[in-house]
């Protein structure tokens, strides 16, 4: 089905409170969704999850992601394959995701092609704009020097979705861009407030490291004819190429916006963007390579700890570099901060329908 004709017209209004924030309603219109492949949070396939009690199989597994329109904003949505939780707690309502949005311009020259630090990957061709999102920071908007656009507050939908709003005008015009939606875990005291990916699981660090080029993404969602495992495979010289997803269904993006899930192999076979500027680099790359977490307790409960480098005056703040990661195996539990900017509604039931095989639910 052409994704035009589905998305047609769909449409739906729901309130959704946000810390800080008034309930509010906005008419939500759906742009674009992805499904992906449930029972794959697992890297290129060969990661294991940390050991401690807090974490499921379902805590990083995407199932899907969309995009939406709602009064000048472009609202996403990521649902994972269980139940968020917030077990240390963080402001925003989460602890254990951190979520990376990578947009491109196919028509600009300009960006860069490595992921942020913490990831350990590099992109297909450059992108222009970073999203991060994660329970203690909130949503940070960057540039590709990691210079910050915007800010603002995610929200957990439900049990199992994670919302976050940016203005339009900050983004530009989405449907002509390609994506990259990336999950990661998030450590407080990670490198760019990453869990990290080492050779054996332990109580907080996922397992199955085979050389120091693995990526640190766990979860993503990738175009028809391009396997997870493909996408994340990396080597003793060489780090992964992820590649993008189209917003407008076209086939330069790397496949279609029309519920492609990460591993059918089917039409589209992947980006047109492959190995461009890439430099085989591990997490450099842009000037971004760190926040100012290097925090100070390292108990994976809600203690105090420093907020993230990034703060809300904009610029790169969050190249800090003093990110270093170096408490071992404990996990952040750093209290969040959030910018508000008023997360608008969801787009409910038809498009919840279509993605899960549930009955229409309208979300209040």
């Amino acid at each position: 089905m052409d994704r035009r004709q589905y998305l047609s017209g769909l449409a739906a209004a729901s309130a959704l409170a946000v810390t800080g924030v008034s309930t509010a309603s906005a008419q939500s219109d759906a742009i674009a969704s992805w499904d992906d492949a449930t029972g794959d949070a697992n890297g290129p396939g060969s990661y294991t999850r940390p050991t401690g009690d807090n974490y499921s199989d379902a805590t990083w597994d995407i199932s899907s992601f969309s995009i939406h329109s709602a009064d000048g904003n472009y609202q996403f949505k990521l649902t994972v394959d269980g139940t968020i939780s917030n077990n240390f707690p963080l402001e925003n309502g989460f602890s254990h995701q951190h979520i990376q949005v990578y947009l491109r311009d196919p028509s600009a020259s300009s960006g860069a092609s490595a992921a942020r630090e913490g990831v350990n990957a590099n992109l297909a061709a450059n992108y222009q704009i970073r999203i991060l999102v994660d329970g203690q920071n909130g949503v940070r908007v960057q540039d590709a020097e990691g210079s910050e656009l915007a800010t603002g507050t995610p929200s957990v939908e439900g049990d199992s979705t994670i919302v976050f709003s940016v203005s339009q005008d900050t983004i530009g015009d989405i449907e002509s861009m390609h994506v990259a939606p990336l999950m990661l875990g998030f450590d407080g005291f990670g490198p760019g407030q990453v869990r990290t990916v080492e050779s054996e699981a332990s109580q907080h660090k996922f397992g199955g490291e085979e050389n120091e080029n693995a990526s640190n993404v766990i979860d993503l969602i990738t175009p028809d004819g391009t396997s997870q495992s493909d996408a994340l495979a990396y080597s003793s010289d060489s780090v992964a190429t992820i590649p993008y997803l189209s917003v407008s269904g076209d086939s330069s993006g790397g496949g279609s916006s029309d519920g492609g899930s990460s591993d059918d192999g089917s039409s589209d076979d992947g980006s047109s963007d492959d190995g461009s500027s890439d430099d085989g680099s591990s997490d450099d790359g842009s000037s971004d390579d760190g926040s100012s977490d290097d925090g100070s307790s390292d108990d994976g409960s809600s203690d105090d700890g420093g907020s993230d480098g990034d703060s809300s005056d904009g610029g790169s703040s969050d190249d800090s570099g003093s990110d270093d990661g170096s408490s071992s195996d404990e996990d952040s539990g750093l209290p969040g901060f959030g910018i508000g900017v008023g997360l608008l509604g969801a787009a409910g039931g038809a498009l919840a329908a279509r993605r899960r095989g549930e009955a229409d639910d309208d979300e209040a």
